[in-house]
C-alpha cells in the first residue's frame, strides 16, 4: 500500500494503527490530483508525529465534538480520532475530518455509503485482518443503507457484511458520512455491545456549525 502523506491520514493512533483493525489500510490516492507523487515510506514515517492521548469528557474533530462516555482509550493524530471501547485491540470508532486532511496535503477518498466496498477508504484492494495476517475480502455486501442521525445532523449511512477469505476475520463495518462537513465516522468493532455504545456516542455529538 502507498505511504500516507500526512499525520492525519496516517491514523497511526494508540491501539488503532494502520493495519491493526479490519479494513484500515493506507488512504487512497488524491482524487483531485491522481498523478501526485506519493512520499517514500521513510519520508512519511519521518513526517508522522506520535499520536496524542485525549483526556477529558469529549474530543474535537473539525466542527464535531464527540463525547467520550464509555470510551476506554482515546487518541488523536492530526485530524483523526481513535476511540477504543471495552477490550477492543484496535479502534472501535474512527472519526476523520476528510476536508482538513486534504487541505493539509493528505490523500484520502470520500467514503461511499451504499457501495459494495464503500467502508474502505484505503488504497489498493480492500483487505481483512491486519499486518502479516491480512487477507483478501471474499465478499462485501451492503445489508442496510439510508440516513442516520449524528447528533443534530443527518448522515449518509450504510452497514456491510464483509466475508473474508479467512472466515475468522469476518466483520460488519458501519459508516456515517457528512458530505458537507466532510467528517466520517466508521465503526469496525467486533466486541459485544459495541453497536449500542457507538450509537450512544454518535447521538451525543455536537457541531460548531
Amino acid at each position: 500500500m502507498r505511504a500516507v502523506a500526512t499525520a492525519a491520514a496516517g491514523l497511526a493512533l494508540a491501539g488503532c494503527g494502520a493495519g491493526q483493525i479490519p479494513g484500515h489500510g493506507a488512504l487512497a490516492a488524491d482524487a483531485t490530483n491522481p498523478g501526485r507523487a506519493q512520499p517514500k515510506p521513510s519520508e512519511a514515517a519521518a513526517a508522522t508525529p506520535a499520536p496524542t492521548t485525549v483526556s477529558g469528557q469529549s474530543a474535537t474533530v473539525g466542527t464535531a465534538t464527540i463525547p467520550l462516555t464509555g470510551v476506554t482509550r482515546a487518541s488523536k493524530n492530526g485530524d483523526a480520532l481513535c476511540l477504543v471501547l471495552g477490550n477492543d485491540s484496535g479502534c472501535s470508532l474512527e472519526v476523520i475530518d476528510i476536508g482538513a486532511t486534504r487541505r493539509s496535503g493528505g490523500s484520502v477518498s470520500d467514503p461511499a455509503p451504499g457501495a459494495p466496498d464503500g467502508w474502505w477508504w484505503g488504497s489498493g484492494a480492500p483487505a481483512c485482518g491486519d499486518g502479516t495476517a491480512a487477507g483478501p475480502v471474499a465478499r462485501s455486501t451492503v445489508v442496510d443503507k439510508g440516513f442516520r442521525k449524528v447528533g443534530p445532523k443527518t448522515a449518509a449511512y450504510a452497514h456491510w457484511q464483509v466475508n473474508c477469505q479467512n472466515a475468522g476475520q469476518d466483520f460488519n463495518p458501519r459508516l456515517w458520512w457528512l458530505p458537507h462537513s466532510k467528517i466520517a465516522f466508521r465503526e469496525q468493532s467486533t466486541a459485544a455491545g459495541a453497536d449500542q455504545a457507538v450509537d450512544r456516542i454518535l447521538a451525543g455529538v455536537t457541531f460548531d456549525s
